[in-house]
C-alpha cells in the first residue's frame, strides 16, 4: 500500500477537511432549527404538528431522550395516539429501557381500531424484549438461494502465467469461467446468563457454516463450519457504562472441491465498549493455527499451513434518523512454513445501512452499501513462480445487501457484487460480478 503524501494526498487531506468542516456545520446549523423549534413547542406544547416536527428532528439527530420528552408530553394533552406510543416504544426500546419499551407497545395493542400492522409491529417487539431479557437467549438465521459469478473459480484475468520468472500461456482451465451455484448459510447464537448479581456477564457461543454447490466447476464447490464459544464479562462497572470483554476459543473446517481442505484451531480475545444504544467500539485480536490438506485437485494446498495472527477494530454509529454507519480495519500476519506464503495485510470495510419502509406490509427493507480493500504483501518469492520478484497484490470490492422482511420470520435477500484483485505478477489478477438471491428465516 502507498502511504506516501503527494499532491494527490493532500488533495484528499483538503476533502477531508471540507466534509469535516461541512459536517460540523450541518451540524451547528440543525442544532440551532432544533433549538428555534423548541422554543416554539414550549410557546405551543398541545400542537401536535409541531411537537412531531421536533420530535423528529431530535430524533435523526440521535437525541433520543428529547424526541421522548417532546412524544410523552404531547401525550399529556392528547392521550389517544397509538402512533406516538408505538414511536415511543421504539425509542425505549432502542435506549434498552425494556420495561418502558414493553409498556407502550402494550398500550398500542389494547387500542381499539388500531391499524392492523401496527399491532403486529408491537407484538413482535414484546417478543424480542422477552427474548433479550430471558436469561437463556437463542436465536438463528438460515439463508440459503443462487448466486451466479463471471469468475466462480477466481481465474485470471491474463491469457499469460508467470512461471519460472518467464511469461507462459495459461492453462485454459485456470482462466476466468462463469458459473452458476446453489447455496445455503445457517448461523446459530447461544447466549446464557452467568448469574452474576446484576453484572451483565454471559457465556457466548456462536455456530456458523455454509455450503455452496457449483453447478459446473465442481472444483470450487466450498464447504465451511466455525465455531466461537467463551464468556463475556463485564469491565470498569464502577467507573464506565457498558464496557465488556471476552475470551473464547475457535475451531472450524473447510472443504474445497468436496475434499477436506483446511482446519483450524485458535483463540482470540475482544473489548467492547458500548458508549450508548448508538456508537459501539470493538477491538479483537484472534490467533489461528491453521492447517491445509492435499488434494487431487490442490495438490500443494498443504505448503499454505502456518499461524494466522489478525488484530482488528470495528465500530457503528448513526448517522442521521435510522441510516447507520459501520467500518472495520485491521492488520494480519500469516506466517507460514514456505516463506514464499507467509504475508502481511492491512484491510478495511466501511458501509451504511438504512430501513426503508414498505407501507402496504407495514414493514421496513434494511438496504446496506459497502466498499473494502486490501494490501497483501508477501515475504519471500516463490521460486516457481518468479525466483526475483515478491508478490504483492491489491484487491477492492463493492457491494449492496438488500434484506426484505416478509413476516416476522421470513424473508428474502439479495446481493450485488464487484471484486477486483490487481497483482504484480502476472497471471494472478482477477475480477469478479457477483448477483445472488434467496429466502430467510429467523428464529
Amino acid at each position: 500500500m502507498n502511504l506516501t503524501t503527494d499532491a494527490r494526498g493532500s488533495g484528499r487531506n483538503a476533502m477531508g477537511a471540507t466534509i469535516v468542516a461541512a459536517t460540523l456545520l450541518f451540524s451547528d446549523l440543525a442544532f440551532g432549527q432544533t433549538s428555534d423549534l423548541y422554543q416554539r413547542v414550549l410557546a405551543d406544547p398541545s400542537n401536535v404538528q409541531l411537537t412531531i416536527q421536533y420530535a423528529e428532528q431530535a430524533r435523526n439527530r440521535g437525541d433520543y431522550e428529547a424526541a421522548i420528552s417532546a412524544y410523552e408530553r404531547l401525550l399529556l394533552y392528547n392521550p389517544n395516539l397509538p402512533n406516538l406510543k408505538y414511536e415511543l416504544g421504539q425509542l425505549y426500546f432502542e435506549l434498552e429501557s425494556y420495561p418502558a419499551a414493553r409498556s407502550y407497545f402494550e398500550a398500542v395493542i389494547a387500542t381499539p381500531n388500531v391499524a392492523p400492522g401496527l399491532q403486529e409491529g408491537a407484538r413482535n417487539y414484546i417478543v424480542e424484549i422477552d427474548r433479550r431479557l430471558s436469561p437463556t437467549r437463542i436465536r438463528g438465521y438460515v439463508h440459503g438461494g443462487v448466486r451466479y459469478q463471471t469468475n466462480a473459480n477466481a481465474g485470471a484475468a491474463s491469457d499469460l502465467i508467470r512461471l519460472g520468472g518467464s511469461n507462459s500461456k495459461i492453462d485454459p482451465t485456470l482462466k476466468a469461467r462463469a458459473d452458476w451455484n446453489s447455496y445455503g448459510l445457517l448461523n446459530f447464537d447461544f447466549a446464557q446468563d452467568l448469574g452474576t448479581g446484576g453484572r451483565e456477564d454471559v457465556f457466548e457461543a456462536n455456530l456458523s457454516s455454509y455450503y455452496a454447490k457449483q453447478f459446473e466447476i465442481s472444483r470450487v464447490n466450498l464447504g465451511a463450519a466455525e465455531v466461537q464459544v467463551g464468556p463475556r464479562l463485564t469491565l470498569f462497572s464502577e467507573t464506565m457504562i457498558g464496557v465488556s470483554g471476552k475470551v473464547y476459543g475457535i475451531a472450524n473446517g473447510f472443504t474445497l472441491g468436496d475434499d477436506p481442505y483446511l482446519r483450524t484451531f485458535g483463540g482470540g480475545a475482544s473489548a467492547r465498549w458500548k458508549m450508548s444504544p448508538l456508537l459501539i467500539m470493538e477491538s479483537a485480536f484472534e490467533y489461528r493455527g491453521r492447517k491445509y490438506y492435499n488434494s487431487e485437485d490442490y495438490p500443494s494446498a498443504a505448503d499454505q499451513s502456518g499461524d494466522l495472527y489478525t488484530f482488528s477494530f470495528a465500530a457503528g454509529g448513526l448517522v442521521t434518523g435510522q441510516t447507520r454507519w459501520f467500518v472495520r480495519t485491521g492488520y494480519e500476519w500469516n506466517n507460514s512454513g514456505f516463506d514464499f506464503w507467509s504475508y502481511q495485510r492491512p484491510f478495511a470495510d466501511i458501509g451504511l445501512s438504512s430501513p426503508v419502509a414498505i407501507p402496504w406490509i407495514y414493514r421496513a427493507w434494511l438496504f446496506t452499501v459497502y466498499a473494502g480493500g486490501s494490501a497483501q504483501d508477501f515475504h519471500r518469492p516463490d521460486p516457481s513462480v518468479d525466483a526475483a520478484t515478491k508478490r504483492a497484490d491489491r484487491e477492492w470490492h463493492v457491494g449492496m445487501n438488500v434484506d426484505a422482511d416478509l413476516t416476522s420470520t421470513l424473508g428474502l435477500k439479495a446481493n450485488v457484487a464487484f471484486q477486483k484483485n490487481d497483482s504484480n505478477l502476472t497471471g494472478f489478477g482477477y475480477q469478479n460480478f457477483a448477483v445472488s438471491f434467496g429466502p430467510t428465516l429467523r428464529f
